[in-house]
């Protein structure tokens, strides 16, 4: 018996749709060029088109998936079809010392 694992690949909007709040990680064939998010400090980071990311799926409208990161200030806005791969990007729990 085998499960699809930690790093389970996103096959359809469907998949996407059902892992919307969960980390993910993307590839492109083509750039992504996201838009910046509203920065603290009112200065806008420097932003650069990217074929690999991964942060959080926010939402999925139609076939567009939403990605947000906001350790970087980056929304990724990228169409089903435009990804060449996607996957689960599972975040090991904290270990308590």
């Amino acid at each position: 018996v085998s499960s699809a694992g930690l790093d389970r690949k996103l096959y359809s909007l469907e998949d996407a749709v059902r892992f919307v709040g969960r980390r993910v990680r993307v590839k492109t064939d083509a750039p992504i060029v996201p838009r910046a998010l509203p920065s603290p400090g009112g200065r806008p980071p420097a932003i650069s088109p990217a074929r690999n990311f991964g942060a959080l799926l926010e939402r999925v409208e139609g076939d567009v998936l939403t990605v947000v990161d906001e350790a970087e200030r980056r929304i990724y806005n990228v169409r089903f079809g435009d990804i060449r791969l996607a996957r689960l990007d599972f975040e090991w729990p904290e270990r308590g010392r």
